[in-house]
């Protein structure tokens, strides 16, 4: 019984912290050296003009984590240009109660906010540009069957807004900074406690198999999406090192 539970204390965490976190950091890399080299191309504000639009889903996907855990909001700025003595794009200024747990554990959620704001920009996307291809893409992820998704419909339109709105969310969207990951770390202990205590609880009952079929189910999906842009942000990088 113990090792079964440890197995299941195990899969939960890669699941729900290990996949997610893995596609962060490659996403993260790759997307700020992007950055780094569109700068020195094409000139400091030009991260604005190419991914001002990942930016500012960015810096309010940290702003929404913030409010939903109570953390004091001291000032906010969607998007910016930037200069040399001020580099950022944007930025949320926070401050909270270091004995409230709750908000402790709220810094992992606000830190890597970005990575499942964006995502969840891009999704719902193909569910309005593409609404036949996304529903078979829910049932293949429920059903575990790739053989029920169907390919986007053809639209010229769809297509090109599409891919320019995911090339302006991975450029200035999937980029999380080392403030943003050492904000997360303070955040991961009481995280990880709760989620191996509810682990624990639900191994004992017969609601345990309920929950990790939701958690697989919902790995898979964002796997998939972050698969896509780390694809769209690999060839943009590859681009930006030809030019």
């Amino acid at each position: 019984m113990l090792i079964q539970i440890f197995e299941n204390i195990l899969i939960v965490i890669v699941l729900l912290f290990g996949v997610p976190f893995l596609f962060t950091v490659m996403l993260s890399k790759l997307n700020q050296e992007t950055k780094s080299l569109v700068a020195s191309h094409l000139g400091i504000r030009s991260q604005v003009f190419i991914g001002g639009i990942g930016v500012m889903i960015h810096e309010a996907s940290h702003w929404l984590m913030a409010l939903i855990f109570r953390h004091r909001i001291d000032s906010v700025r969607l998007i910016k240009f930037p200069t040399q003595d001020e580099p950022t794009l944007g930025y949320v200024n926070h401050s909270w109660d270091p004995n409230s747990i709750y908000q402790r554990t709220g810094n992992l959620f606000i830190g890597l906010a970005p990575t499942f704001g964006c995502s969840l920009i891009m999704l719902l996307a193909y569910k309005i540009l593409f609404p036949i291809s996304f529903s078979s893409a829910i049932l293949a992820v429920k059903n575990s069957d790739l053989q029920a998704f169907s390919l986007p419909e053809f639209s010229v339109a769809g297509y090109v807004i599409f891919i320019l709105l995911a090339i302006t969310i991975c450029v200035g969207g999937f980029d999380l900074s080392s403030a943003d990951f050492n904000n997360a770390k303070q955040g991961l202990i009481p995280a990880l406690i709760t989620i191996i205590v509810i682990t624990v609880l639900l191994s004992l009952t017969s609601l345990f198999s309920g929950m990790l079929t939701g958690i697989i189910h919902f790995t898979i999906g964002i796997a998939i999406i972050l698969a896509f842009n780390l694809v769209i942000s690999i060839i943009i990088n590859w681009l930006a090192k030809l030019v």
